[in-house]
Order: C-alpha cells, then structure tokens, then sequence
C-alpha cells in the first residue's frame, strides 16, 4: 500500500525526494510493481535537470538493485544528464554510474562515454581500487574499448594501486584486460598472479574461473608456484562439495587445456577432468559442451606432440557425439563467437613461440 501510495504522489516528490525513495526502495529490496517503477521513472525522466550528481548515481544503483530496466528512452535521457554533469561527479559515482549502465545492458553514446572517460581520468590519481577497477570492468561488460591510451593510463593506475587488490579486483581487471583485447605485460601478470595466490582461498569460484581464462586467453600460462595452487584450490573444494557452476568448471578445464597439462601431470587436473565430465552429463548442446570438446582436442593435441597419455583426457561416447555437434555449432557462429576463437588462435600461437 506505501509503495502504492509512492506511485500516486510521487508527481509532487522533487529530485532529491525521487532518488531518496528509489534508494530505499532499492536497499530494503521490496520491489514495487512494474506500474509503480514506471511512474516513479517517468518523474525521474522529468525533472531530469534536477538531480544532483548523487542523486543520478543513486536512481541508477536502485534501478540496477531492483533489476528493472526502463528503456533506451529514459537510460539516454539519464545518460546526457549525466554527461552535462560529469565534471562535478567524483570518479567513485562515475565508475559506479558506468557499472549500472552494464548492468542493465544500456551503452550510452560514443561523445557520451568519451566524456565520462575525461572525466574519470582527470581524477585517476586519486581513483581507489574499486573504482579504477568498475571501470575497466564496465567497458568490459559493454564491448567499449575507451582506446590504447585511456587504457594505458588505467593501467599505470592499476599498477601503482595493485597489491591494495583484492581477489574480485584482480579477477576482474584481468578479465577486463582479455575482454577488451589490452595484453598488460608479462610482468605486470606475474604480480598480479602472485598475489591473488596468496588470497586463493578467499576467493569466490567466479573470480577464480575468471582469472585463468583471462591468463589463458591472453595468451600466457602460470608459473609451477602458481599452477600449483590454483588447481589445488579448485579441486579442494570439489572433493568438500561443489562450489562451481558447470560454466565455471568448464572455463577452468579449457584455460588449464589451453595453457598446456602436458609437462604438468597433476592428479588434481585428472580429477578436475572427470568432475567435469560428470557435471556435463545432464547438459544439452550448448557452449558448455562445445568448451569441454575443444579441451578434449587440445589436450588430445598435447599427448601426442608429446608421445604421453594418449587417451588418458577422452569423452564417453554419448557425450562426445553431443559435445563434437556442439562444437560444430559454435564453429559455424562466426560472427558472434570470432573474438572467441581469435583470443584462442592468438593463445596458441604464443604458447608455441
């Protein structure tokens, strides 16, 4: 009934009263009719001009909390108003206005983004890890490269910030640095590698899919001190029961594959393999299937270059039919999935070199 209430005399609520009660709605986590957003949206749209810096950030997290989208209409009405205000927004409100535009999928315009960019970076010495971080992680998420040299200047920054990173900021930097195509150096790597190591424990199964398919698709592999752990880590929890969603096991399974097993025979990886079968078992077509098949081929690939184990990484039968179809289908997706295969291609070759 309040809520209802909202919806009927929130044409009365200035700025400040509209984002207030978006921003309670969205932290009590009551989600109010769809009726009810629209309204509330609509006097957003409005009274656009406004809103204060704050207030844009906070109507865009609770849009992102409540998980409602309003449109391409009211994003880009929110987004030029944002824009017009840029220079007064601090670089934490800026990253976290570009996360809630990835959140709901939203890409603001080129001139626009371009704008938030300057102005985050006009604060970039100052920028914290979270915000450095969003950042790069939102251009990620919204298939936006800001450009090498914004990009450069990210990375300084996350150079210098790196060993204040936890294990979801390094993750997802590296993540966003293999998304977006931005090779950051084998050294810059190593460190960063190093220390989420050190917090592997910590870190949530997400993060540590992430961090092995950004190694993998960047082209590098990991250290004996590293490889070690890592697969440990994973395997640990496997055998105290499953933390990894099937997706997760089978991006894990294909960075190991693609960065190579051969010289590395660990019984974890062989436990890791036949985890994955099983956890594959019940799954239809899809990429899943298509991921663990290519693994299966690169390995394949590994024994007999090496004249070792030939055999020893195979599909039953049934699954091999389906996860081969399933291959197939992703091959033939070229135009959706060629980053995919390039960041593959790419990998190969420097593991070769």
């Amino acid at each position: 009934k309040v809520l209802d209430a909202v919806g009927a005399k929130c044409h009365t609520f200035n700025a400040q009263a509209l984002s207030t009660t978006l921003w309670a709605v969205g932290r009590i986590g009551i989600i109010p009719s769809p009726e009810v957003l629209f309204t509330i949206t609509e006097e957003v749209s409005a009274k656009i001009r406004t809103f204060t810096p704050q207030g844009l950030s906070n109507v865009l997290w609770s849009l992102t909390s409540l998980s409602y989208n309003p449109g391409p209409s009211i994003l880009r009405t929110i987004s030029l108003e944002v824009s017009r205000k840029s220079p007064n927004i601090s670089s934490k409100n800026l990253s976290s206005i570009l996360k809630s535009f990835s959140i709901l999928q939203y890409l603001p315009e080129d001139a626009i983004m371009q704008k938030l960019t300057e102005s985050f970076l006009k604060e970039v010495e100052i920028a914290v890890p979270q915000s450095t971080c969003q950042l790069l992680w939102s251009f990620a998420s919204l298939g936006y490269s800001p450009g090498l040299d914004v990009l450069d200047i990210l990375h300084l920054r996350a150079s210098t910030l790196l060993d204040e990173y936890t294990t979801i900021h390094l993750a997802n930097t590296l993540w966003s640095y293999s998304t977006l195509s931005f090779d950051p150096g084998e050294s810059f790597l190593s460190r960063l590698v190093d220390s989420f190591v050190l917090q592997v424990k910590e870190a949530s199964p997400q993060a540590i899919a992430n961090i092995v398919w950004a190694i993998a698709s960047l082209g590098y592999g990991l250290k004996g001190n590293q490889h070690a752990p890592i697969l440990e880590e994973v395997c640990s929890r496997i055998r105290r029961g499953n933390q990894f969603s099937v997706q997760e096991l089978t991006n894990i399974v294909w960075a190991f594959s693609v960065m190579g097993m051969r010289e590395k025979k660990d019984p974890n990886f062989d436990q890791l393999w036949q985890y994955s079968l099983d956890s594959v078992a019940t799954e239809g077509p899809g990429r899943k299937l298509a991921q663990l098949f290519h693994s299966k081929l690169l390995l394949e690939a590994q024994n007999e270059e090496s004249g070792t184990n030939k055999g020893r990484y195979t599909l039953p039968r049934s699954l091999n039919s389906l996860a081969e179809q399933s291959w197939n289908t992703v091959v033939l997706k070229e135009a959706i999935l060629s980053r995919f295969h390039g960041q593959v291609s790419s990998s190969l070759k420097r593991l070769k070199a």
